[in-house]
């Protein structure tokens, strides 16, 4: 008869064992933060989450055991808040050397390929340099592209879409908008537009990157003697192997490498 019980409670310590280290693996939650603007088909406008990037991180957080959480609100605030730590991640990011201060950066498993957009009136540029005078349009937060260097005017907007700003661009309220070709391409399929003139400006395809927030309790870092912000994977800290960001980041390069990424992609673009 002790016998019994003593295996009795054996096996009900060993289930509650189980539960807490079950309990335990789903705790683990990454909230990406983006801004309320849509960009198709990579996500919708807030609140609809749906698109690449909820496919995509959904899929690399399952197979390290975590799951994903999203928030909405303008880019200014959302960067405000990767900077304090109170969101892990966003989804795609253009590297500077003030982010670099406060974010690691490393490869999401997709490709950048930025287009310049006018008015179908504009002659055609290849560089930068051919915007000397003109207003690019750029949303608050996104990336500069050294237009300081380049004497070109700056027309700022909030939570900017493509949308909105091929609408300034029909009515020649503003001359050039930088946007990514892909995402373009998505969208003039799906809403034809005449009026509207895409350029081979103004840079080569190459890796988008994810920015993870340093103050992530998911984030555990190592210092860098060394830094180089042309080379992908340095930073002024590395992130610890043991860290959840370090296996996100894995996982993301595993995805990519079996063909799950371009599978996802070709999901929504379509």
């Amino acid at each position: 008869m002790n016998f019994i019980k003593a295996f009795l409670i054996i096996t009900k310590l060993t289930l509650c064992g189980l539960i807490i280290l079950s309990k335990n693996a789903l705790s683990c939650e990454l909230v990406m933060g983006y801004r309320t603007s849509e960009r198709p088909p990579h996500i919708g406008s807030a609140p609809d989450n749906n698109g690449v990037y909820s496919a995509l991180y959904r899929q690399a957080l399952s197979n390290i055991n975590c799951k994903l959480s999203i928030v909405r609100a303008p880019k200014k605030r959302i960067l405000k808040m990767l900077l304090e730590g109170e969101i892990d991640f966003y989804p795609g990011l253009g590297r500077s050397n003030e982010r670099e201060q406060y974010l690691h950066f490393f490869e999401n498993g997709l490709t950048s390929h930025t287009v310049a957009l006018s008015h179908k009136d504009t002659a055609d540029i290849y560089t930068m340099s051919e915007m000397k005078g003109e207003i690019l349009l750029r949303a608050i937060g996104s990336n500069s592209f050294d237009t300081e260097q380049h004497n070109i005017h700056i027309r700022y907007a909030y939570d900017l879409t493509l949308a909105s700003a091929i609408k300034l661009l029909e009515s020649k309220h503003v001359d050039f908008y930088i946007y990514n070709e892909s995402s373009l391409k998505y969208y003039l399929k799906n809403n034809p537009n005449e009026n509207i003139k895409i350029h081979p400006c103004c840079s080569e395809p190459s890796a988008m990157f994810l920015g993870f927030s340093k103050k992530s309790k998911h984030a555990k870092s190592k210092t860098k003697l060394t830094f180089d912000i042309k080379k992908p994977d340095s930073t002024g800290d590395f992130l610890d192997k043991n860290s959840k960001a370090f296996q996100f980041k894995t996982e993301l390069a595993k995805l990519k490498e079996r063909g799950e990424i371009t599978r996802i992609k070709q999901r929504f673009y379509q």
